[in-house]
Order: C-alpha cells, then sequence, then structure tokens
C-alpha cells in the first residue's frame, strides 16, 4: 500500500495538486484490497529500482460501463511512472495489462480516462496508445455525500 500511495501522490505532486491529495496507505488498503474492493492495482516492478520495494509505476482502474455503446469498459483512475522510468513503454505495459484484465474480467471494449489538459506530455502519451480527445461540451462535476 505504501508504494501505491507514494507513486500516486507523485502524480499529485506532477499535476500540482499535492494539497488535495488526501489519500494514505490505509485508505488504499480499506478501498483497495479490503472484502469489498472498489477498485484494481497494477505496480510496475524494477529490482534495480532506488525505491524500497522497487515499485516504479502503479495503474489503478476500476470497471465503467457505457449506457449508449451498451457495453463495460475499464476506467483508468491513475496511471504513473517514475519520473526516471518513463521512456521504457511501462505506462504502456500497465495500460496493456488493465486492458487485458478488463477484457478477461468484465468482457470490457474500451479504455476510458480523463487527463488534465495542459499536463501535455500525458496526452501525446495517450494519443500515441491510440486514445481519442472527446471534444464534447461534458464536464466531469462532483457533489460530497458527506457534510
Amino acid at each position: 500500500m505504501n508504494e501505491l500511495w507514494r507513486l500516486v501522490g507523485l502524480l499529485a505532486g506532477h499535476l500540482g495538486d499535492q494539497h488535495r491529495y488526501r489519500s494514505t496507505p490505509e485508505s488504499f488498503a480499506r478501498y483497495g484490497f479490503g472484502a469489498r474492493p472498489m477498485f484494481q492495482t497494477l505496480l510496475a516492478i524494477d529490482d534495480r529500482s532506488a525505491s524500497s520495494a522497487g515499485a516504479v509505476g502503479a495503474c489503478v482502474y476500476l470497471p465503467d460501463f457505457s449506457t449508449w455503446l451498451a457495453r463495460p469498459g475499464v476506467y483508468i483512475l491513475d496511471l504513473v511512472v517514475e519520473p526516471e522510468h518513463r521512456g521504457r513503454r511501462i505506462g504502456s505495459a500497465l495500460l496493456a495489462e488493465a486492458a487485458r484484465r478488463g477484457r478477461e474480467q468484465w468482457d470490457a471494449d474500451y479504455l476510458i480516462l480523463a487527463v488534465d489538459r495542459a499536463n501535455h506530455h500525458a496526452v501525446r502519451f495517450y494519443e500515441r496508445e491510440g486514445f481519442e480527445a472527446d471534444d464534447d461540451s461534458r464536464v466531469m462535476i462532483r457533489r460530497s455525500l458527506r457534510p
């Protein structure tokens, strides 16, 4: 859990959102690895890594369903690779494995994700991976269920 928390924290820092990052190793354990996991995780391990457990990348994903397509898919919640390990196709391998597992577990037909438009490197990466921007006017909004 600590490695996943650390890697997603790197992503938050890269996006300038470290102040909004509230997750803890305990919250990852509870919601991702408890009795009713709400997401699935892939870790890319490099035994030569300087980090303690060797995790150099992570993909957090969950099932998605499109009522318009009438098909299940895979929502990529977080994809992160340590900066010094980028360019080695680790992100591509994580996406491919999430897609494979999504097809196997949920009969998924597509991958979907949100990316910060200002993160030009990530946008180009996803375009190289075959993703296409949805240029419609929808905006994802959230409402808290807690006071």
